[in-house]
Formats: C-alpha cells, structure tokens, sequence
C-alpha cells in the first residue's frame, strides 16, 4: 500500500469553526492556512511521512507541528484529524507505518548479539499496549490453549479411567522369580 494522495479539502462546518479560529480570522485554522502564511512548511506531508516511518508516534507529530507553528495546540492536531481529509488519511496510514517499523525492528534484530530484548519489549508494551500475558494484551492472537489447559483437560476427561502399570501390561515378563 502507498501513502495516501492529496486530496481537496473541504471546509469545516460552521460549529467548527468558531472552536479552532485563529487570531483575528474569524475562522477554522486550516491546514492551507497555515501552508501559505508560512508556519506550516510546503513539504510538511514527507516530514509526516518520514517520522512515521522511522517509528514515529502521535506525540511526536504534535511536536512537529508545534515546531512549525511557533505555539502548541492539541486541540489543532485532533481537529485537524477530524476535518482535513489529507492530514488524517496521511496520519492514519502513518501509525501503521510506525507500528511496521517497530515489528520490523524486532524481528530483524533479534539475533542480534547487541539487541536489547527489555529496551525493545519496554517500546512495545509502552507503544502498542503488549502484555507479558496473552490474556492482558490488548493486541493478541490467540494461539489457543496452554500446556497447563491441555494437560488439565485430558486430567478430566480420562479420570476413573483404570490406570495400567508398565510391568502388568507386559504380563509380568520383567519380574524376577
């Protein structure tokens, strides 16, 4: 899949607009907006781009933004997901690039002798929600029963059975007389 085109934008709804205005404008700040009074650069779509894909996360885009703008707004940042098709849809995709990178990273550094296992346990855990236990994370495919499950249900199912004895299945032949 490829990053998202750009798209037309369409204006915000009227309720909208009056929540985010800028100073003195009256209206939604928006992406164009800003692009063209300089606080938002022409290429910001491959900065977005190229900070997900180095495992970027939300937090870290709205620090970019708020480099660009000179001020910190994560009222701007969520609004802007909500009406600006081509940030959102850049965003999303984004996250998904951020996520690869980092399954990317374990699995193609694992047996590495300088791989810290902990350091890049603690990023998934942190990032991504992971558990040390199957039943708490939030992300988890079910790889069905446990050795502990398996070995309990065949405890009951095969209780009453009668229990034959290596040496009485051999009739005896292994007794010395």
């Amino acid at each position: 899949m490829a990053w998202p085109k750009g798209k037309s934008r369409k204006p915000p709804a009227k309720a909208e607009r009056s929540k985010f205005a800028g100073p003195g404008h009256g209206h939604a700040i928006m992406l164009d907006d800003e692009i063209n009074a300089g606080r938002v650069p022409l290429d910001w779509s491959a900065q977005i781009r190229k900070l997900y894909e180095e495992g970027g996360c939300d937090t870290e885009m709205q620090a970019l933004l708020s480099q660009w703008r000179g001020r910190h707004s994560i009222e701007l940042f969520e609004a802007w997901l909500q009406r600006e098709e081509e940030f959102a849809e850049i965003v999303q995709y984004g996250r998904l690039q951020a996520k690869a990178h980092w399954m990317r990273e374990g699995r193609t550094s694992i047996n590495k002798p300088n791989f810290n296992t902990a350091a890049y346990q603690m990023q998934m855990f942190n990032r991504y929600g992971w558990a040390n236990s199957a039943t708490k994370a939030a992300h988890t495919i079910d790889a069905g029963p446990t050795l502990a499950a398996i070995l309990k249900d065949i405890g009951e199912r095969t209780r009453g059975f009668p229990i034959k004895r290596e040496d009485e299945s051999r009739g005896n032949q292994g007794a010395a007389g």
